[in-house]
């Protein structure tokens, strides 16, 4: 019992919850029975106790003929399968507390492991832009990503969505407007009713789609702000490339320098040793 409330306390079908509970009613009514000592109640017990040992029974052996059967990966497999589990770690899906954020790049030439400066490149992938630095990509980066598209995704099918439930809005409206002018109408004199026609064709704007229109401007409004936030994010990123580029080549030339001052100090001293 333990072992089902474990495996089902994720449920969110209500359906499936209440299949749950009513099963559970069941066992305990049977196994009130069973106290009292009732035969048909134990008779059932002992068929449930049977049925689970066999089927854990061949549960078991199943498994072992998987195991007979299982063959090591190949060797040229093993780089694959090394990274669907890296992929497949939730750790690695976070940046690392020690590696700074990608606007406080660049770093210092000390904190490089790879000892030479690699310049990044600007890429944008449906509006999202990034830092791609040679080497793997960071299973962080990778998450940043999805998680953007998918944000963009879902707010652009809200929007379309609600751009074909305004048109039927718009016309819930007009059959609202009609049905309240001919109530009106039947109480008014000809003159009255066709000035306050005209009146509410020129001023008719319907609660129905006025509702989902201030929706669709908020959700409009949010992807332009987030498209914004893009585009100020790309620009601060190719800042960082340009800075990357200038200390690229000062560091290029700083080793360059200290190259041929290496060779002039051997070269100087090669006489003496002679």
């Amino acid at each position: 019992m333990r072992y089902r409330f474990e495996c089902d306390r994720k449920l969110l079908s209500a359906s499936q919850i209440a299949n749950g509970i009513e099963a559970g009613h069941e066992f305990l009514d049977l196994l009130h029975a069973c106290a009292h000592k009732s035969k048909p109640a134990l008779n059932k017990l002992a068929q449930l106790l049977e049925a689970t040992s066999q089927r854990a029974e061949s549960t078991a052996a199943w498994r072992a003929k998987l195991k007979e059967l299982w063959k090591p990966p190949a060797p040229s497999k093993l780089p694959r399968l090394n990274h669907l589990r890296k992929v497949s770690t939730k750790a690695n899906s976070v940046r690392a507390p020690w590696n700074p954020p990608i606007l406080e790049r660049p770093l210092a030439l000390s904190q490089i492991k790879a000892e030479k400066r690699k310049v990044p490149y600007l890429v944008v992938t449906q509006g999202v832009p990034f830092l791609r630095y040679p080497g793997p990509q960071p299973q962080s980066l990778s998450r940043v990503i999805r998680q953007q598209h998918r944000w963009w995704e879902k707010k652009w099918e809200q929007k379309l969505d609600l751009e074909a439930d305004i048109t039927l809005a718009q016309w819930e409206d007009r059959w609202d407007q009609i049905v309240g002018r001919q109530i009106r109408h039947s109480s008014m004199d000809p003159d009255t009713a066709e000035t306050l026609r005209a009146n509410e064709e020129r001023e008719f704007d319907g609660s129905w789609a006025s509702a989902l229109r201030e929706v669709h401007t908020g959700i409009s409004q949010q992807i332009r702000e987030r498209d914004i936030q893009r585009a100020e994010m790309g620009r601060q990123m190719w800042q960082v490339i340009v800075r990357e580029r200038e200390l690229a080549k000062q560091e290029k030339r700083e080793a360059k320098q200290k190259r041929r001052q290496t060779r002039q100090a051997g070269l100087g001293t090669a006489p003496t040793a002679q």
